[in-house]
């Protein structure tokens, strides 16, 4: 249980470097041995116990970019490419959940029109957040496709899985809100009208 403490530990450290595209150096795998050093020592595993051993070999072994590196976590090239391809994931998945708030906070800006604005205004502003909650929902249904699928490649997605989850109510919010401005509700807003009935309904 304390070895895979460690691997979790070191697969943070690795995961968030590529996931925030800073490149991977021998002065990194030294951080990372140093950060399994002293978990090891938090954790008070020996230096010579096997899970101890059998971390620091894989760094004897590793050849990452055709170099070796002073740290020790991947046994094969194969190691990197697999953290690679889950930070990929991960900040994908982060660059998605951003383009959705860019999105909500566009709306937040129709969904208060001047005060003391006029009723014809009003309903101007409403019907323009209407139509960018419209597209709103197309970009929270790309993310929520992504992190369902390829997403599960990421070890901790399902933080962004949840996040999906709050951004469909607030949305569903955000448009009955709206609705309510021009006096209308949800059956007037067709397919997404029904989306967000079906939703508070199974909440």
């Amino acid at each position: 249980m304390k070895q895979i403490l460690i691997v979790i530990i070191t697969l943070i450290l690795v995961s968030s470097c590529i996931t925030y595209q800073q490149p991977i150096t021998n002065n990194y795998y030294s951080l990372i041995g140093k950060a399994i050093k002293h978990s090891a020592k938090f954790f008070n595993i020996k230096k010579k116990s096997n899970g101890y051993d059998s971390l620091r070999g894989y760094g004897k072994r590793a050849a990452v970019f055709n170099k070796k590196p002073k740290g020790f976590f991947f046994k094969t090239k194969s190691g990197i490419w697999i953290f690679s391809v889950m930070g990929s994931v991960g900040f994908t998945s982060f660059v998605l959940e951003e383009a959705e708030q860019t999105c909500m906070f566009g709306n937040f800006a129709l969904s208060k029109p001047p005060q003391y604005s006029k009723k014809p205004v009003r309903d101007e502003f409403s019907n323009m957040s209407i139509a960018a909650l419209t597209a709103c929902f197309k970009i929270h249904d790309t993310a929520t496709l992504f992190n369902n699928t390829i997403g599960y490649i990421y070890p901790f997605g399902f933080a962004y899985r949840t996040y999906q989850e709050a951004d469909e109510l607030y949305l569903c919010s955000q448009m009955y809100k709206s609705l309510k401005s021009l006096k209308q509700g949800f059956e007037h807003a067709g397919d997404l009208g029904q989306r967000c009935i079906s939703l508070y309904q199974k909440n």
